[in-house]
């Protein structure tokens, strides 16, 4: 979002957003401009940012990000720079956006890869809170009429993930780790639906 990452094959959100224009001023010469907007503005955008600006990023200890900004600063400086993003896409004529917010970081396999124990980090999952909550309080600000005629709905991937590893039979899923996994696989067989 923020850095380019052209070294691990990452393509930066401002990049996807010229590409995005690029592709409307060719489509608007075929189509005309009243199509397009139209069909772009009944389009859904769904967006998910930030892991990689966390992960290849801030978290890495060859780049001096983390010795320029706290966590706190850190959420803030992405979340200012994703607004403007957002902000442009709306200005392009998009009006239906979902969001995804991170998920839990600190338990993704690279993350775990670096505990002895392979256990989930506390730290890095408390570090990224801070951007979930600025982009919650961000959209709300959108969809206040900050952006008019903008839906934005917000998507909590962290409460999902914490609700299937608390609950994970109710969706069909069974963590090896767990003791009941034996109960887990046979509820999981036997009665398995979606709701």
């Amino acid at each position: 979002m923020y850095y380019c990452f052209d070294q691990v094959g990452r393509i930066p959100f401002d990049e996807q957003i010229r590409n995005f224009q690029n592709t409307l001023d060719q489509i608007t010469d075929t189509l005309g401009a009243d199509d397009v907007a139209r069909q772009v503005g009944q389009s859904l955008f769904f967006v998910g940012m930030g892991s990689n600006d966390y992960l290849n990023n801030y978290l890495m200890p060859n780049y001096p990000t983390r010795n320029r900004y706290n966590g706190r600063q850190f959420a803030d400086l992405l979340t200012q720079e994703y607004s403007r993003q957002l902000t442009k896409l709306y200005n392009l004529g998009a009006r239906k956006f979902v969001i995804a917010g991170l998920g839990v970081m600190g338990c993704i396999p690279s993350i775990l890869a670096q505990s002895p124990a392979g256990n989930c980090s506390d730290s890095v999952n408390k570090l990224v809170q801070p951007f979930n909550e600025n982009v919650k309080a961000m959209l709300k600000n959108f969809n206040a009429n900050q952006l008019p005629g903008a839906k934005f709905i917000f998507i909590d991937v962290a409460h999902m993930f914490r609700e299937i590893l608390t609950n994970s039979p109710v969706y069909g899923m069974c963590l090896l780790a767990l003791i009941n996994c034996v109960y887990c696989i046979l509820s999981s067989f036997f009665f398995f639906n979606f709701r």
